[in-house]
């Protein structure tokens, strides 16, 4: 049966600086020269991916902000969208706001995608405001976001940034409100910035697991046989529905047990190291 491998980048296939090794990068570009169908699903934007993955030739779409996007990683071209609901949006923004929250917006307004962020007012905002800006990351915004009336733009991502206890009680009332299962929510700690906690909210179509049902429909690959890679929370479908699924030893044992197995640590190369064993190229390098 033929395969396609899809990695998730941060603390899977990329290393703890956020960065692909030169071991992870020359096995890439042998899984390309053989013509073995790779791609990545990540909460990262393109963007942010093509920063990354620079030097490195992925010929499928990518799959990002955690399936709101599934994108030519090429052109950038969105091939899918998944936005949030207007009526949602104006519900969290208005109970946020009332606790002193307020999220950066992740936008496509139908020709680009934009980034704006809140008024900063704490070390972790900054780090992501700076992370991007040192990154040269094109969606950002320098006003503050304004709702457009006819309700064009599609809000694919809000991202709150705080400590636990401030971000809580905002998880807590979309997890007691009746429109919860119109959303996918991610709560987590930032690995790079730790004590640091987001909450990343998304339309409930916006999964990895499914985003990878519409790469494989798009590039007429259904009849593949599925094989993925992971450690997060926001892993944890692809995981359970892959055909063959498996966590880095670095994962969160919650998330290892949703894999059908466990490789190594994300910091030896695991999944460049799995893939190049199974595809019998390992002994070519």
């Amino acid at each position: 049966m033929k395969r396609i491998y899809i990695s998730d980048l941060d603390y899977t296939l990329l290393d703890s600086r956020a960065q692909l090794s030169e071991k992870t990068l020359r096995g890439l570009e042998k899984l390309n020269e053989n013509n073995i169908d790779f791609t990545v699903a990540s909460a990262r934007s393109i963007k942010s991916m093509q920063a990354i993955l620079s030097g490195v030739t992925i010929k499928l779409p990518v799959i990002e902000l955690n399936g709101a996007f599934v994108s030519d990683y090429n052109t950038g071209e969105h091939i899918t969208v998944n936005s949030i609901e207007r009526d949602l949006v104006d519900k969290i923004i208005s109970f946020s706001n009332s606790i002193g929250l307020d999220p950066f917006y992740s936008i496509f307004n139908g020709i680009e995608d934009l980034l704006y962020f809140p008024e900063i007012v704490n070390a972790g905002q900054e780090w992501y405001r700076n992370n991007r800006m040192e990154n040269l990351d094109p969606r950002i915004q320098e006003d503050k976001y304004n709702f457009n009336k006819d309700g064009s733009d599609s809000i694919v991502c809000l991202t709150y940034i705080g400590r636990y206890d401030e971000l809580k009680p905002l998880e807590e009332y979309i997890a007691d409100s009746p429109f919860y299962k119109n959303l996918s929510i991610y709560f987590f700690e930032n690995n790079y910035f730790k004590d640091w906690c987001w909450i990343t909210i998304h339309s409930v179509r916006s999964q990895k697991h499914l985003a990878i049902k519409d790469l494989l429909a798009h590039t007429n690959k259904e009849d593949h046989e599925v094989i993925v890679f992971g450690d997060g929370i926001n892993d944890a479908g692809m995981l359970e529905t892959a055909d063959r699924s498996y966590a880095v030893s670095n994962a969160d044992i919650e998330i290892q047990k949703k894999a059908n197995g466990i490789i190594g640590h994300h910091e030896e190369d695991a999944v460049i190291e799995f893939i190049l064993k199974e595809t019998g190229l390992l002994k070519d390098r």
